[in-house]
């Protein structure tokens, strides 16, 4: 009998990390459903996103996406502009080469201000 129930004592220690960890993670996963808006505030061009969603009505649905790849999900028009697909970055590079090497052809001198 002895032996019965060390095994069900340890069969149960066993169980508890795991329920432990479990009910963590549901803890976790209620902690950012409820502040869900709050923590897309704080990623990387989800506001600029989303103030780009109220600017579709002025400009239309179409952006030219430079460096938030990860946030044009929240976007609800079309995206422009990533490594791969239409508008990629080495699409807009040659693009861009084209229009230099055209108004250089013409003998002006090309300068862009200095963003600090």
């Amino acid at each position: 009998m002895k032996i019965t129930h060390s095994k069900a004592v340890g069969a149960f220690l066993r169980i508890i990390p795991p329920a432990i960890a479990a009910y963590n993670a549901l803890e976790r996963s209620r902690y950012q459903l409820q502040h869900w808006d709050e923590i897309l505030g704080t990623r990387p061009g989800y506001n600029l996103m989303q103030h780009a969603n109220e600017l579709i009505p002025r400009y239309g649905n179409r952006v030219l996406n430079a460096g938030f790849e990860n946030a044009v999900y929240f976007y609800k028009g079309v995206a422009i502009g990533d490594w791969f697909g239409p508008g990629r970055y080495s699409q807009m590079l040659l693009a861009a080469q084209a229009v230099s090497r055209k108004i250089c052809s013409k003998h002006v001198e090309l300068r862009f201000p200095t963003v600090i």
